[in-house]
C-alpha cells in the first residue's frame, strides 16, 4: 500500500503518463526510454512475400560487431523458463514449431551477394532443439550437469551464414520440473521480442495442450518493419534527423576515460561481469516526486545521477552515454512484433562544473528529449559521422551504457503448469566498459551493473555505484549546489580516506641536518664516513674539515640564510662542502660541472650566491662567475686551516638548507627552496622504515644537482652508514657498476628505473636494499628485483623534501600491471583532489598534493608561481599543501597509483623536464617560428620530440647545436622534426595525438645509406634492437636515431659481446653512425668486415 505521499505521487505519476510524455515509463516496453513517431510519415504496410530484403538499420551495427569477430563479445541472447508440473511434451514442441510460424524472423537466415549482407526467410526450418533427460541422475549431478550445459549455450556463438540462429534446450531435470531454454541470435530479437515469446509460448502451448489449432495471424512482421524504414529515407524527418546529428556529433568529443584498474587492452577484451543493489520504495518514491516538481521523468533523474558520478570518475565535462531506446516509437503495429528494434542512442552531454544540479537536470531533459525525436536514424550512420572516432574498438562514441526497464511481474497462465521462473542468463561478457541497468519493478528499483573485468575489479565498481546511489539519496536537496560541488562520498569512504591521507605521527623534534652528522661523528669518530677513489675518511675527518670551511666561509662574510653555490665534481670535497655551508648558516646550491656555462650563470645570479664553492680544474670554465667570490677547494683542502673541532659560530637559517634548481616553465631553471626539518625528518624514515643502518655501505649515484644525491647523503651520513662516492665511468658503465658494487660490498643503493634493466640481481650478493625513483617503476624489473632484495619504489618532488610516499616489496603483493607509490610518510599527509580541490573518491584520479613539515617554502624570486603550487590546505588548518601536478589516485587498499603528469613536465630517465623550458629555448634560435615539444612512447623507452616550423636557412643542425649550447643533455630532444605546421585541434589547441612520432620521420635507408657489409649490418641490427626500430641509415647519429644514455649501454654492452672487444661509451659518442663506428671498430681492432659475431651469454635486460 502506499502511504498518503506514496498516493498523491502515484496520482501525479499516472497522470503523466496520460500526458504521454516522451520519457515516462511504458510498462510493456524493454526499455523505459521510449518517444513518438512524427506526423506524416509512411505507415506500416503488410508488404508481399520476397526472396530477400536488406537489414535494417539496427541489424547493420550488430551484423558489423559480428563480422569484427571480437573474442569474447556475446551476441546472443539466452533466457530460461523453468516449469513446475508435469508438462505435454508434444503440446510444446508444436509451440515452438508455431512460435515460428508467428513470428517468421526466428527462421531468418543471412547470405552475403556482391559484398552486402541480405537475409531470407527459411519455409520450412526444422526445429533446432536438443533434449536432455535428468531423471536417472542424483540432485548433485543434475545441478553439475545443467550447470555444463547452460555455459556452453552461453560460450557457444552461432554461424552467421545459412545456419540458424535460434537454438531450444529441453531438458527433463525432474518429474516434476522442466528447464527450457531459448537462445536466440541479437540479429534477430532484443530483450523486449523476448517478452512476446514468453507470452506466445505460454499462449500457444495452452491451445495445443487443449486439444486446439493454431489461428493464422495477419499482423504485420519484421521484413514489413524493415521495408517500412527503408521507406524514410526519402522523408523530411529522415534529413532532419540527418542535421540534427550531424550537429550534434560532428564536434570533437574525447571517449569518457573513467579510471580503471587495468591499462585498456587493445585489442578490446569483453569478458564481463555483474555487481547488482537496488534502491527501496522510500528512495525511488523520493526520486518520482523530483520528476514531478521538474517535469521531468524518473528515467531522466537517474541519468542525470549517473553524469555527475561518470563526471566525478573521469573530470570530463563533455561525454556520450549510450541511451537504450525500445524503438519501437509507440507504434500500435508494432507492439507484437518479434525483432530487433531497440537502439542505442549516443546522448551528448556537455555542461559547466559551475552547473547547478538543478539545470543540468534540465539540461538533460533536453538532451535526451530532443535525440528521442531522431531515434529512427540509424544509428551506425550516426557513428559513421564523426570521423575521428572511427576505431577497431567497439562504440567509439560511448563506452558507458544507460538502460532503464519497466519489470512489473505479469503473472503467465500455463495450463496444468506452474511458472517458477523467467529470466535472462546473463553471459560473462560486456560490450562497454559500464552498462547500468535500472529495473523498476514497482516497489523499488534494482541496479544491476555490467563491467568490462579487463579494466574494473569488483570493488572500484562497487565504489561506482555507492556513489550512484550517494547521488540519488541526496540530489533532491542540492538542486541548487554547483556540480562540482556534488559530494558523491558516503561518511564510511570518507572515514577510510582520512585513514590513507596521513602518514603515521612520530614524535619528533626538528634539528639542523649538521647537527644530526655531528651526533653521528661524536658517536663514531673513528668509523668510516665516506670512500672515494680508494681514499676512506673517518666521520671525524669530514666533521673536523666542514667545521674548519665553514669558518672561513663566514669569514668571507656568509650570512645566515645566504647562498653557496658549489661547483666541482662529485667527490668527498662535495659532502665536506654540504656539510660546510650548512653549520656556516648557509644555503646549498649545487651544479653539475658539465651545465651549459649559460645555466651556470642565471643560477648564479638567480640565487645572488655570495660566495662559490669550486676546485681548480674547473675554475677557468666560469669565466663570468667574479673570481672575487670563489673558494678554491683543493687549495683548502691541502692548507693546514682544514681542520677544526668546532664549527663556526652561526645560527642556521632553518627554513633553507638547500636549493635545487629544476626545469622551469618559462624557459629558465627556477630554484626550490627546501628546508631543514623535511630532511631531518627523512632521518627516522631511512632507519625505522627502511631498516638503513650503521653497517649499511650505501653508494652515491646520483647526479649532484638532483635531490636524490641528498638522500642518499643523509641516508648514509645521518645514520651512521658509509657512502661511496662513484666516478662517472662507473656510473654510465653498467658491467663497473656491478663490480664496484661487489667490491665495495654495497647493500644499498638508489636508482632510476631504466637503468635497472642493465643489472643483474644475481650477481650483486651484497645488495639488499633498492631504491627506486626519478620516474615510474616497472612491474617487470620490480618482479625480477623483489626476490633478491627490498625493493623501494620512492616517491617524491623536489618540492616536499626529495621523498613523500614509498612503497617497498614488504608491503605486499604488487600489482600485476604497475608499481604503487604507496603510502605517505611519517608526519606528512597527502590528497588526492579534482580540479575545484574536493577529495576525490577511492579508484578516482586527480591531483596528488602532499602536506606536511617537508613541503618547501616555495621558489627563489617567483611570487606569482610560488602562489599557485603552495596553496593553504583545506583540510588541514594552517598547514601549506603543495600541488604536485601529478596525478594519481587512492587504491583501495591505501596505496597510491601514480599515473603521470597532469601539465607539460615530464620525467625522462629520471630528469624531471618542463616541455615549455625546450620549447622557449627553440624559439630563441633564430628562424625557428614555432615550436611543440612532446613525449613519444616507442614501447621501450620515452623520448622527446620537437616539432618546429621553420624559415628558410634554419636547419635541425643549427637548432640541435643552439638546444646544446643552453640545455643539459637530458633535455635535448631525441628527434627534431620539421613541419609545414603545427596541428591544431578544432578549438585551437595543439593535436598532440596527430604529431608524428620520431621514428615515422626517420629516413628509410636508400641504395647508399643501407649497410655495406657484414659489420655494419650487425651494428645496425643492435642500435634497431635498442631502439625498436626496423632499419636506421648508416649515416644518422645514434642520438639522432631516438637513442638516449640507457640504451647507449645496451649498445656498448651488445658490440663487446658479439664482437669480443672492449668498446667503451665515449668512443660510441665520438663515433657517432654505424657507418663511422664500424670503420672505427675496423681499424682499431684490427677486424675484418666479413666478422662471425661471438657467442656469449645473453645481456639481461
Amino acid at each position: 500500500m502506499y502511504a498518503p505521499l506514496g498516493r498523491v505521487l502515484k496520482t501525479a505519476y499516472e497522470r503523466l503518463k496520460q500526458q504521454n510524455r516522451r520519457e515516462i515509463i511504458m510498462p510493456e516496453q524493454e526499455s523505459c526510454v521510449s518517444g513518438s513517431i512524427k506526423l506524416g510519415m509512411p505507415k506500416i504496410k503488410k508488404s508481399a512475400p520476397i526472396s530477400k530484403y536488406p537489414l535494417s538499420s539496427t541489424q547493420t551495427g550488430i551484423f558489423f560487431l559480428s563480422q569484427m569477430n571480437h573474442s569474447g563479445l556475446a551476441l546472443e541472447l539466452c533466457y530460461q523458463l523453468i516449469l513446475r508440473g508435469i508438462p505435454d511434451d508434444a503440446a510444446l514442441e508444436k509451440a515452438l514449431y508455431a512460435l515460428e510460424e508467428r513470428h517468421p524472423v526466428l527462421k531468418t537466415r543471412f547470405v552475403l551477394d556482391e559484398g552486402k549482407a541480405w537475409q531470407y526467410i527459411v519455409s520450412n526450418q526444422k526445429l533446432n532443439i536438443s533434449y536432455y533427460n535428468f531423471l536417472h541422475l542424483t540432485s548433485i549431478e543434475r545441478d553439475s550437469k545443467l550447470k555444463q550445459i547452460i555455459q556452453t549455450e552461453l560460450e557457444q556463438s552461432f554461424q552467421i551464414f545459412d545456419s540458424p540462429l535460434v537454438h531450444y534446450c529441453l531438458i527433463r531435470y525432474a518429474a516434476d520440473r522442466t528447464i527450457i531454454l531459448l537462445k536466440v541470435h541479437h540479429l534477430i530479437t532484443d530483450g523486449f521480442s523476448f517478452e512476446i515469446l514468453h507470452r506466445h509460448f505460454a499462449e500457444f502451448y495452452n491451445q495445443y495442450h487443449k486439444g486446439g489449432t493454431l489461428i493464422s495471424s495477419d499482423e504485420s512482421t519484421y521484413s514489413d518493419y524493415v521495408c517500412w524504414e527503408n521507406e524514410l529515407t526519402d522523408t523530411k524527418y529522415y534529413q532532419e534527423s540527418k542535421s540534427f546529428w550531424k550537429k550534434t556529433v560532428k564536434p570533437k568529443c574525447d571517449p569518457l576515460e573513467l579510471a580503471s584498474d587495468f591499462p585498456r587492452p587493445y585489442p578490446r577484451q569483453y569478458t564481463g561481469s555483474i555487481f547488482e543493489q537496488q534502491l527501496d520504495q522510500t528512495s525511488k518514491k523520493q526520486l518520482i516526486h523530483l520528476g514531478i516538481q521538474r517535469s521531468v521523468s524518473l528515467a531522466t533523474v537517474l541519468l542525470t545521477a549517473l553524469a555527475i558520478v561518470l563526471y566525478k570518475h573521469s573530470g570530463q565535462n563533455d561525454f556520450y552515454i549510450g541511451v537504450v531506446v525500445n524503438g519501437r516509437s509507440n507504434l500500435p503495429q508494432l507492439r507484437n512484433i518479434v525483432g530487433v528494434f531497440s537502439k542505442i542512442l549516443p546522448i551528448r552531454l556537455t555542461f559547466d562544473p559551475n552547473m547547478k544540479i538543478g539545470d543540468l537536470l534540465q539540461y538533460v531533459n533536453m538532451q535526451l528529449t530532443e535525440s528521442l525525436d531522431h531515434q529512427l536514424y540509424p544509428t551506425h550512420e550516426i557513428i559513421n559521422m564523426n570521423s575521428n572516432q572511427k576505431s577497431a574498438d567497439f562504440a567509439p562514441l560511448y563506452r558507458v551504457l544507460f538502460n532503464m526497464q519497466q519489470t512489473e511481474k505479469t503473472e503467465i497462465d500455463w495450463d496444468g503448469l506452474k511458472e517458477e521462473q523467467w529470466s535472462k542468463l546473463d553471459a560473462n561478457s560486456s560490450m562497454y566498459d559500464l552498462a547500468v541497468h535500472v529495473f523498476d519493478n514497482n516497489e523499488c528499483l534494482k541496479l544491476k551493473i555490467e563491467y568490462c573485468t579487463a579494466l574494473f575489479t569488483e570493488v572500484t565498481v562497487s565504489y561506482i555505484v555507492r556513489h550512484f546511489k550517494k547521488v540519488l539519496s541526496d540530489i533532491s536537496f542540492a538542486l541548487d549546489m554547483p556540480i562540482h560541488h556534488f559530494d558523491v562520498l558516503d561518511n564510511n569512504e570518507k572515514e577510510l580516506l582520512r585513514q590513507f591521507q596521513s602518514g603515521a605521527d612520530f614524535p619528533f623534534h626538528p634539528r639542523p641536518i649538521h647537527v644530526l652528522f655531528e651526533e653521528q661523528a661524536q658517536l663514531y669518530p673513528l668509523a668510516n664516513a665516506v670512500v672515494d677513489r680508494g681514499r676512506t675518511w673517518s666521520y671525524q675527518e669530514v666533521n673536523e674539515r666542514a667545521n674548519a670551511l665553514s669558518i672561513l666561509l663566514v669569514k668571507r662574510g656568509l650570512k645566515s640564510g645566504d647562498s653557496v653555490m658549489v661547483y666541482c665534481n662529485q667527490s668527498v670535497e662535495l659532502v665536506i662542502a654540504f656539510f660546510a655551508v650548512l653549520k656556516a648558516g648557509g644555503c646549498y646550491i649545487p651544479v653539475t660541472v658539465d651545465w651549459p656555462e649559460k645555466r651556470i650563470v642565471h643560477i648564479y645570479h638567480d640565487s645572488q650566491a655570495k660566495i662559490v664553492l669550486t676546485s681548480h680544474a674547473i675554475k677557468k670554465r666560469s669565466a663570468s662567475i667574479p673570481e672575487s667570490c670563489m673558494i678554491n677547494l683543493d687549495t683548502f683542502l691541502a692548507s693546514k686551516h682544514s681542520l677544526s673541532p668546532v664549527p663556526a659560530a652561526c645560527e642556521p637559517c632553518l627554513e633553507k638548507a638547500y636549493m635545487i634548481y629544476t626545469s622551469g616553465s618559462n624557459g629558465e631553471p627556477k630554484g626550490v627552496i627546501v628546508g631543514h626539518s623535511g630532511i631531518a625528518n627523512l632521518k627516522y624514515l631511512y632507519e625505522n622504515d627502511w631498516a638503513i643502518c650503521r653497517t649499511d655501505r650505501i653508494a652515491q649515484f646520483s647526479n649532484m644537482s638532483f635531490d636524490a644525491s641528498i638522500s642518499e647523503l643523509v641516508m648514509s651520513l645521518l645514520v651512521g652508514a658509509v657512502l661511496y662516492m662513484l666516478t662517472p665511468e662507473e656510473r654510465n658503465h653498467s658491467d663497473k657498476l656491478e663490480a664496484f658494487m661487489n667490491t665495495n660490498q654495497i647493500s644499498v643503493i638508489t636508482l632510476p628505473p631504466q637503468y635497472i634493466p642493465l643489472l643483474n640481481p644475481e650477481r650483486l650478493k651484497y645488495l639488499r636494499v633498492m631504491v627506486v625513483a626519478g620516474s615510474e617503476s616497472q612491474p617487470k624489473e620490480y618482479k625480477r628485483w623483489s626476490k633478491y632484495v627490498n625493493y623501494i619504489n620512492a616517491y617524491g618532488p623536489t618540492e616536499a623534501s626529495i621523498c613523500s610516499t614509498f612503497w617497498s616489496s614488504q608491503s605486499g603483493e604488487c600489482p600485476e600491471h604497475m608499481v604503487p607509490i604507496g603510502r605517505p610518510i611519517r608526519n606528512t599527509s597527502a590528497y588526492i583532489l579534482d580540479n575545484h580541490f574536493n577529495i576525490c573518491p577511492i579508484g578516482v584520479e586527480g591531483e596528488l598534493c602532499v602536506s606536511g613539515i617537508h613541503v618547501s617554502k616555495g621558489y627563489l624570486n617567483q611570487k606569482r608561481r610560488t602562489s599557485e603550487s603552495f596553496v593553504l590546505n583545506p583540510y588541514h588548518a594552517g598547514h601549506i599543501m603543495y600541488r604536485t601536478g601529478d596525478r594519481a589516485r587512492w587504491l583501495p587498499d591505501g596505496n597510491i597509483e601514480f599515473l603521470g603528469r597532469m601539465d607539460q613536465q615530464v620525467k625522462i630517465r629520471g630528469f624531471r623536464i618542463e616541455l615549455g623550458e625546450i620549447e622557449n629555448c627553440a624559439l630563441r634560435c633564430e628562424g625557428v617560428v614555432q615550436a611543440v615539444a612532446a613525449v613519444k612512447n616507442n614501447g621501450l623507452t620515452k623520448y622527446i620530440c620537437l616539432y618546429v616550423c621553420i624559415r628558410t636557412g634554419c636547419s635541425k643542425e643549427r637548432i640541435r647545436q643552439h638546444l646544446s649550447q643552453e640545455l643539459p643533455q637530458y633535455m635535448i630532444p631525441a628527434f627534431i622534426i620539421i613541419l609545414n605546421e603545427i596541428p591544431l585541434t578544432s578549438n585551437g589547441k595543439i593535436a598532440y595525438e596527430r604529431l608524428p612520432d620520431g621514428e615515422d620521420i626517420g629516413r628509410a635507408c636508400t641504395p647508399d645509406t643501407a649497410p655495406k657489409d657484414s659489420l655494419q649490418r650487425q651494428i645496425q641490427e643492435i642500435w634497431c634492437g635498442a631502439l625498436n626500430q626496423n632499419a636506421i641509415p648508416i649515416d644518422v647519429a645514434f642520438f639522432d636515431a631516438g637513442g638516449d644514455s640507457i640504451s647507449l649501454m645496451y649498445v656498448c654492452r651488445k658490440i663487446q659481446e658479439t664482437f669480443n672487444i672492449d668498446v667503451e661509451i665515449i668512443e660510441l659518442f665520438q663515433y657517432p653512425t654505424i657507418q663511422s663506428l664500424a670503420l672505427y671498430i675496423t681499424q682499431k681492432y684490427k677486424l675484418v668486415k666479413e666478422i662471425a659475431p661471438k657467442t656469449s651469454k645473453n645481456m639481461i635486460l
